[in-house]
């Protein structure tokens, strides 16, 4: 017999002892598999079903020859791996919802306009209502800004906004302090007879640019003079390639000169424009050969609005980069130099000029080439006096404990560029900054170019309604992009650099890409172009109505306000006797346009197919720097429709790129088709003026 408490082994205890243990790793693998266990370790806190005390944390792991025969084997192992996947996902998920959560600002309100601007590490200090201001005042400040913000009444109507620079009483900040401060007046109050709430969203924007230069501005260096510094340079270099401009071609417009050296060179530096506070640099604008010119008897009918609908009274899309500053170690990269000296007085010369040339459609790297004569200006130190600034090279070169701050300089994008993946690493590569490693994600340009839609193939489809050239009909296509599944790509947003030079030099890459964006988006998302808003209704993979459906309709609508579905006799008598207008609407059929996109050669080419008059058409062109067209290509089949037909009425153009005609009707036919690309920055007009308007 075994006396109490005395500690024996037999079979039968062992066997209870395994089966407990058994029992035990059954119920952790259940609750792993139901999520109710943490990550490695199961050290969350929170304890399974059906157990009590400490948490199974302090049961992992377990030894191994109690693990012999266990569920724990692979499987076991199978369930822990898939219970770190389901807390990493839980995890990030939950960070997704916070990042939305905290992009969600609100309304405009006494107390939204001040958590705002808290939020962005401005302080805020309410004033006592002034005799004959009718309101509070709302002043946010911070080491170099002050904005004032006056609510009138008890409400929240924002009266008026002021903006200053206390410490800059000159400079261009301080001049355009009035246009700055109707930006953000206009952040708060809305558009002009826009009726419902305003959101905070645009206010905070212009609000954390200003935020993040006052914050980064430390140690004697002011982010708002380096800025000014660079803006006085890119409009020095405006100033001088537009006055070259002017004398060579002495008979043209001056708007026409400005949008020539907005769209071909240097680009055009505003300050505060299109309701962005800050220095930028205007580099491309859309339908930039039809805006804001008359029409001319040389004119090409795609030169004109429609006949019955005018253009959108918007103001072209533009094209910028807004100037800021980002902290990174001077260590890794250069950092900012407050400074006017980036480029001389002298205009660039001839030589410099042809040096500079390049071939658009062969040599689509960044050149490092430029027709001005740049400046290198030394570097700006951080002192420990707040009040001082070493500007002075030698000096800091004889001080030691001087430091360059680490700050760089970087062009935000707006809107941001999509780019095939080699081309975002030959941009950064031209300014000297790698791409970060883990922003390279195997996502394609058809993914980033269509993110709210995943068909398990690369087509995409849309259908969409355009006026043809010159105004007289209506038409419906029906578009389908095709792209290589392999390109990858990126969406560049931003771009650091140095020196002013370095942006300069991308303007021709970032335009190239601008007018590839704009072709795509107005055949695919046409309502999100200003230019053609009022011309183009689109549905993503579905149809677009036509005036005849709207119509059609609008009586069924009023015919039958009781909501009353149509009588057997009716049904069967709009069958046997169809009207008209059902017709109509029956024959009505888009047109189909495959468009095919490709990016292995040097430069991007399009290749458009579609049906003429029962015969088959082929368009292709590549788009190189600077958004220049060329290596134009057309070709019309002969289908079962019968032979070419040779009428160009309405500026049709067929036939085979050679056959029976001279080089010079060739290289005018092509010349005609180029001009049409780049007037009318519409693929869905180039196919309605090569099938004619009489077609």
């Amino acid at each position: 017999m075994s006396r109490s408490g005395t500690n024996t082994s037999s079979p039968d205890s062992s066997a209870k002892m395994g089966a407990a243990f058994a029992g035990l790793n059954g119920m952790l693998m259940q609750a792993v598999a139901e999520g109710g266990v943490g990550g490695a370790g199961f050290k969350t806190g929170l304890t399974p079903a059906g157990m009590t005390g400490t948490t199974p944390g302090v049961l992992s792991p377990l030894p191994s020859h109690l693990l012999a025969g266990s569920a724990l084997g692979s499987e076991g192992k199978h369930h822990l791996q898939r219970g770190r996947d389901q807390e990493e996902e839980r995890k990030a998920r939950l960070e997704e919802i916070v990042r939305v959560l905290g992009e969600r600002w609100g309304y405009v309100s006494r107390e939204g306009v001040e958590r705002c601007a808290r939020r962005v590490g401005l302080e805020c200090l309410w004033e006592d209502e002034q005799p004959g201001t009718r309101g509070r005042t709302l002043s946010i400040a911070g080491n170099s800004v002050l904005i004032d913000v006056l609510f009138s009444g008890g409400g929240d109507e924002v009266g008026g906004v002021h903006l200053g620079f206390p410490e800059r009483e000159e400079g261009e900040w301080s001049r355009s302090a009035g246009t700055g401060a109707e930006a953000l007046r206009m952040d708060l109050k809305g558009q002009e007879g826009v009726m419902g709430y305003v959101g905070l969203q645009n206010f905070v924007g212009n609000l954390e640019r200003l935020a993040r230069l006052d914050r980064l501005g430390t140690g004697g260096v002011n982010c708002f003079d380096a800025v000014e510094g660079v803006g006085g340079a890119l409009r020095r270099v405006w100033e001088m390639e537009t006055t070259k401009k002017r004398q060579e071609t002495r008979e043209e417009r001056q708007e026409d000169i400005e949008m020539s050296v907005l769209c071909r060179g240097s680009g055009k530096p505003t300050m505060h424009a299109s309701g962005r506070l800050g220095q930028a640099l205007q580099y491309w604008q859309e339908s930039r050969h039809i805006s804001g010119r008359k029409r001319s008897a040389d004119d090409m009918d795609i030169d004109s609005p429609p006949a019955k609908e005018a253009i959108s009274s918007k103001e072209p899309t533009r094209w910028s980069a807004t100037i800021e500053c980002e902290p990174c170690s001077s260590d890794l990269y250069p950092p900012i130099r407050v400074s006017s000296d980036w480029v001389t007085n002298d205009p660039y010369t001839d030589q410099q000029q042809e040096q500079h040339q390049q071939d658009p459609f062969t040599n689509i790297t960044p050149s490092e080439s430029s027709p001005f004569t740049w400046h290198d200006p030394p570097p700006t130190s951080v002192t420990s006096d707040p009040s001082a600034m070493d500007l002075s090279l030698s000096q800091s070169n004889n001080n030691n404990n001087n430091k360059t701050p680490d700050v760089r300089f970087t062009a935000r994008l707006h809107p941001p560029l999509l780019v095939p993946l080699q081309t975002a690493l030959n941009i950064y590569a031209s300014v000297g900054a790698p791409l970060a490693q883990d922003s390279i994600q195997p996502t394609t340009f058809d993914s980033l170019l269509f993110p709210a839609t995943t068909p398990p193939t690369n087509e995409r489809i849309a259908e969409r309604e355009l006026y043809t050239p010159g105004g007289t009909k209506k038409k419906k296509h029906k578009y389908t992009l095709f792209t290589d599944p392999q390109a990858y790509a990126r969406t560049i947003a931003e771009i650091p650099f140095a020196h002013p030079r370095q942006i300069v030099q991308l303007l021709p890459v970032l335009r190239q890409w601008a007018f590839i964006s704009s072709l795509l988006r107005r055949c695919f998302f046409p309502s999100s172009s200003p230019s053609s808003s009022s011309l183009t209704r689109t549905n993503i993979n579905g149809a677009a109505k036509d005036d005849t459906e709207e119509e059609d309709d609008n009586n069924n609508n009023n015919n039958n306000n009781n909501n009353s579905p149509p009588s057997p006799s009716s049904q069967l008598e709009n069958l046997l006797n169809p009207s008209p207008l059902a017709s109509s609407k029956a024959k009505a059929k888009p047109k189909n346009i495959d468009i095919s996109l490709s990016f292995s050669g040097a430069a991007p080419r399009f290749r458009l197919s579609f049906e003429r008059q029962g015969e088959v058409a082929d368009v292709g062109f590549c788009v190189g720097l600077n958004a220049e067209v060329g290596n134009v290509d057309v070709f019309v089949l002969e289908g079962e429709g019968g032979g070419a037909d040779n009428n160009e009425g309405g500026g049709g153009i067929s036939g085979n790129s050679g056959e029976g005609e001279g080089k010079d009707k060739v290289g005018k036919r092509k010349e005609k088709v180029k001009k049409v690309i780049e007037v009318g920055e519409d693929l869905g007009v180039l196919v309605e003026w090569i099938v004619g308007v009489e077609g």
